[in-house]
């Protein structure tokens, strides 16, 4: 049987440039930001989402971006990083805005670690709910989160060009794959991922080098594992 291949990430960005004015952003090529497809469905894999929920996502630039499935009783708002690009006066008055929306049900931060720490740093007293109101979820690359050790921390695997990917499930400590926006298989050293829904151009067998695919033992649904 002859090996999968498939196309990495690099290289969509190399021949994403074809379709750009010279000096031109990748991220042109989407409606929304592609960074930030499937957080919903895969947040909820990392514990679950209550009515009234707010969701913040830690972000290097501030674009527009698309959920996938959206909820109406959970709302979702951008945290611009603390060291941005831009304006430092710009930068913290939108990171005031995004902390002055969060409502006062449950708060989920998603970002980097050092992203949620600058995140927790900032928010204002009395905003984002008590400690036990608030959850951290820590946004790796796909290898390095079916890597982590630590069953204990909510975490989701994510890459630039597809997204989230998989998030870690409390019963089982298993990396589950978010198969409704997802077609993943094997892919010799890594995966190959095939986005079925989401807003741009077609992705089809990109490359997420690092993991492999196999079942969970507890409900037998797709789970990345570290190779």
């Amino acid at each position: 049987m002859s090996r999968a291949v498939g196309v990495s990430e690099a290289e969509i960005h190399r021949g994403g440039q074809a379709f750009l004015p010279l000096g031109g952003d990748l991220s042109a090529l989407w409606p929304g930001s592609p960074c930030a497809e499937g957080l919903l469905s895969v947040v909820a894999l990392s514990g679950p989402l209550r009515p009234g929920t707010s969701i913040v996502e830690c972000r290097a630039q501030w674009r527009p971006a698309r959920h996938g499935r959206l909820r109406p009783d959970v709302r979702v708002l951008t945290l611009l990083d603390h060291d941005a690009a831009g304006d430092p006066a710009r930068v913290a008055g939108l990171r005031a805005q995004t902390w002055a929306r969060v409502g006062a049900g449950p708060v989920v931060v998603v970002g980097s670690a050092g992203q949620l720490e600058a995140a927790l740093a900032c928010r204002p007293p009395g905003r984002g709910g008590g400690t036990s109101h608030l959850r951290a979820v820590y946004r790796l690359d796909a290898a390095t989160a079916a890597a982590a050790a630590d069953g204990a921390k909510a975490v989701v695997a994510h890459t630039p060009v597809l997204g989230y990917l998989a998030g870690r499930v409390r019963e089982c400590g298993q990396l589950h794959v978010d198969w409704y926006r997802c077609y993943f298989r094997d892919g010799g050293d890594g995966v190959l991922v095939t986005v079925l829904r989401g807003s741009g151009p077609v992705r089809v067998d990109v490359h997420v080098p690092g993991a492999a695919l196999t079942a969970c033992p507890v409900h037998h649904g797709g789970v990345l594992l570290a190779r």
